[in-house]
């Protein structure tokens, strides 16, 4: 079937739709903070399991999820931020104890984002607190609000762990900014091998870069 003239021009937006729309991520954002505050002096971290702020919809593996995507970001990119980083507060004044409330929920879906933009679309926000271990007198509060509304083929390549995973990696980036902790130095991006049939330009990434 030869396709009208006057279908190209919609048929070629389309095609590149997934390139106008993307994760709208607005980096971890401060709410209030305690002046004067010197993290330096916490060797310890604890990350506690987040709250269920959003009700049934949300799936009570994220409460664990978000806290162990915080504790693996710092374990590979910031590795001498802390002597110890633990999952359970122990009350001890070297402490500095993360937790919060998941605030917003979307799973959305990805074959609706395959689509057409602007479709099952994802979505996931939470508060932060960053408390004094001995006290628990309340530091910092941050939030953190992620959006994944990218069309086509990219916007089905990622969902809400994506996100989830993103939101880890502010919070423990803020965590270490506070501290004055160094990010690890990875080797730089290297091309793929090439694959057969035609030449790899795709390069490998590493986590703590950017």
């Amino acid at each position: 079937m030869k396709l009208s003239s006057h279908y190209v021009p919609l048929l070629l937006g389309l095609v590149w739709l997934p390139a106008m729309s993307g994760c709208a991520a607005t980096p971890l954002q401060v709410v209030k903070a305690e002046a004067g505050v010197d993290f330096k002096r916490y060797t310890t971290l604890t990350v506690k399991d987040f709250q269920n702020g959003v009700g049934d919809a949300l799936p009570p593996r994220i409460l664990q999820d978000l806290p162990e995507a915080v504790v693996a970001h710092l374990n590979e990119c910031y590795p001498k931020a802390f002597g110890k980083i633990e999952r359970t507060a122990a009350g001890s004044p070297e402490e500095l104890v993360i937790g919060g409330t998941i605030t917003e929920y979307r799973e959305g879906s990805r074959f609706a984002r395959a689509m057409l933009i602007g479709l099952g679309s994802a979505k996931f926000a939470t508060d932060i607190s960053f408390l004094d271990g001995q006290s628990g007198r309340e530091l910092t509060k941050a939030k953190v609000d992620l959006l994944w509304a990218m069309g086509g083929l990219v916007g089905a390549s990622q969902g809400i762990e994506d996100l989830i995973e993103k939101a880890g990696r502010q919070i423990a980036d803020a965590i270490a900014e506070k501290k004055g902790a160094r990010k690890r130095v990875e080797a730089a991006s290297k091309p793929l091998e090439p694959q057969i049939g035609g030449a790899q330009q795709e390069t490998r990434t590493g986590k703590c870069q950017g």
